[in-house]
């Protein structure tokens, strides 16, 4: 899916991307994300070029938490667990990135929140 967005920058408490192919927004998953306490909380800055702000305070990407981050015992096994019924519960109606700069974790690897891409599929 990261062929579809392209990452405008990224601050402490902000991710901002378009879609490649501004044609592709579709409207109604906005609606959908909203309702889902999976999803991080985004903003549709111009329609036109199809910019959206995704709110990232309080998580750090999957990527650098996996990097710092040490399992005992069965713990990786449910954060691993965790992980995929939350992927999976906001995966059913959205086009869910899946790519662990792009799934985010709360400081203390106990909520996950996913970016929705908002395109028609």
């Amino acid at each position: 899916m990261t062929e579809w967005i392209e990452q405008d920058k990224k601050d402490e408490n902000h991710l901002y991307v378009h879609l490649k192919d501004p044609s592709l927004l579709d409207l109604s998953i906005f609606d959908r994300m909203s309702n889902d306490d999976f999803c991080l909380p985004c903003m549709l800055t111009n329609e036109k070029s199809a910019s959206i702000v995704y709110a990232t305070e309080g998580y750090i990407p999957l990527h650098d938490f996996l990097s710092q981050y040490v399992f005992e015992n069965e713990e990786g096994y449910i954060f691993l667990h965790q992980l995929f019924e939350q992927a999976i519960a906001s995966n059913r109606n959205k086009p869910v990135l899946f790519d662990p700069d792009y799934v985010f974790v709360s400081g203390f690897g106990d909520r996950f929140a996913f970016v929705v891409v908002p395109i028609q599929i």
